[in-house]
């Protein structure tokens, strides 16, 4: 949570932010692991006394998939 003072048009909004990341690694072979990541932000204000909006958000979804080869 978020709050700033004083805001562009005199009061100020609320902001949050929520991020969640989900990952693994499985072996694969003797020196081979196979990774994975899932990450979730969710960026979200709304505003007092807003002239065009009111509220304001932003998602972003993420997955990765990767090998890693360890010596």
């Amino acid at each position: 949570r978020l709050k700033e003072s004083p805001g562009i048009s005199g009061t100020s909004g609320d902001s949050n932010v929520t991020m969640f990341k989900v990952y693994g690694l499985k072996k694969f072979q003797e020196n081979i692991y196979l990774s994975g990541a899932i990450t979730y932000d969710l960026y979200s204000t709304s505003f007092d006394n807003a002239i065009t909006a009111s509220t304001l958000s932003q998602r972003q979804f993420i997955l990765n998939f990767g090998v890693n080869y360890f010596f």
